[in-house]
């Protein structure tokens, strides 16, 4: 009788260690909050796909609670956020990333496969934390019906899925801020008597990619760059971001030209600054 009291007894302690190691593993899973800002259509099939295999190793975070923290932000650009729009959101819903997603299927035209469907799915990674770009995927598959162009999209979501999720197992390789670098004053302000700011010695411009000339994106990139006393990048980060190249194009265009540092009563000094680019898609002449 003492052995099976005994036994028992063991029976729930292990029980209990068995809860306890399921509800830690529970606790460890990345946070996901999957948004479509525009709903409906192929979009909806895309994301609940998503949400399929995603969920086995992660907690997502339910739909309609996501949506409803999104629709009370309201973000004018879902697709082209600041880091503090992201942070926020994030922090609202409760989540480490957001995936939010653009999909849809468009009619094309040309000469090789004359008319035909693309379907194509862009999924941005951002990290709550940062409330930066972690990751684009673009997408796509063309058919000469809607149906066949999306049938193969939906099919390509596995892929899709492990590549979120390779992702958000990495460590985030964001750069750390270092508190030497000042803000570069205001114009016209106190701050801004005797200081001359940071410029290139020549100006370089980002060039319109094109895979965002493609789907006709309209966005705009601000890059953070942290200038040292001899003209050194020693961080340039997209503090908004656009995805289809955009974020690569301009990091590459900053970092290529060569700087004069800013200087305070004529000696040097590490600043901080933000530069813009604004992006659009123009007709190409025949």
């Amino acid at each position: 009788m003492a052995n099976g009291n005994r036994f028992r007894k063991l029976a729930a302690l292990l029980a209990v260690f068995v809860v306890a190691a399921f509800a830690n593993a529970a606790a460890g899973k990345q946070r996901i909050a999957i948004l479509t800002p525009e709903a409906g259509g192929i979009v909806s099939v895309i994301a609940s796909s998503l949400s399929e295999q995603l969920e086995a190793d992660h907690k997502l975070i339910d739909p309609s609670l996501a949506e409803s923290a999104f629709a009370a932000s309201s973000i004018e650009s879902p697709y082209n956020m600041t880091a503090e729009d992201s942070r926020n959101l994030a922090s609202a819903i409760g989540c480490d990333f957001l995936l939010i997603v653009r999909s849809e299927t468009i009619r094309r035209y040309s000469s090789e496969k004359k008319e035909h469907f693309e379907s194509f799915a862009a999924v941005f990674v951002v990290s709550g934390r940062m409330g930066l770009l972690a990751d684009f995927r673009l997408t796509s598959f063309s058919g000469f019906k809607s149906a066949d162009s999306e049938r193969l999209l939906a099919e390509s979501v596995p892929g899709i899925a492990a590549s979120v999720a390779s992702t958000i197992a990495k460590p985030a390789a964001f750069a750390n801020k270092e508190d030497r670098f000042v803000e570069v004053p205001a114009e016209g302000s106190q701050e801004a008597r005797g200081f001359r700011p940071p410029r290139p010695y020549r100006r370089i411009s980002p060039k319109y990619t094109q895979t965002a000339w493609l789907y006709s994106i309209a966005a705009t990139v601000d890059i953070e760059i942290d200038l040292d006393e001899t003209g050194t990048i020693r961080r340039a980060e997209v503090v908004r971001w656009a995805g289809f190249g955009l974020d690569a194009a301009v990091e590459d265009a900053v970092r290529n030209m060569n700087w004069w540092a800013a200087e305070r009563s004529g000696t040097k000094v590490p600043t901080r600054f933000v530069l813009r680019y604004n992006f659009k898609r123009i007709e190409k002449e025949d």
